[in-house]
């Protein structure tokens, strides 16, 4: 289920009546629903070029924002994940690796808060 914004309420009464046209394979269900998408693509675009700053701090702490993971995960091949400095011990909220796009080697660093309690109380405090 999508979890929408104050701001948003538009377009998730599009998404619902989208929803409901999907089950119905007409021409015209089909033209509506493509009215409806390009409806919504534009209300995106006015509603995100005009974000105030409180607006802005929920998207980024929305919970199913995309993490470093699944940025590493669609991006990168064949990732190898580093771990420790082999001195002291490893920050877990740290995630390093080597990947690879196409042929071209990558050195990836990124900052990981976790999706679920679980990899979140591994990921900020280390234990699991």
């Amino acid at each position: 289920m999508i979890k929408y914004f104050d701001f948003e309420k538009l377009i998730e009464q599009l998404d619902i009546k989208i929803s409901k046209l999907v089950d119905i394979n007409t021409d015209e269900s089909k033209k509506k629903i493509a009215t409806y998408n390009l409806e919504k693509k534009n209300l995106f675009k006015k509603i995100y070029s005009n974000l105030n700053a409180w607006q802005k701090v929920q998207i980024a702490r929305h919970p199913e924002r995309p993490h470093c993971i699944d940025y590493i995960n669609s991006i990168f091949e064949n990732f190898i994940l580093l771990a420790g400095d082999k001195k002291f011990a490893e920050d877990k909220a740290i995630v390093s690796g080597l990947g690879k796009i196409d042929e071209q080697s990558f050195m990836i660093i990124g900052n990981e808060k976790g999706s679920t309690m679980e990899t979140r109380i591994k990921h900020n405090f280390g234990m699991a």
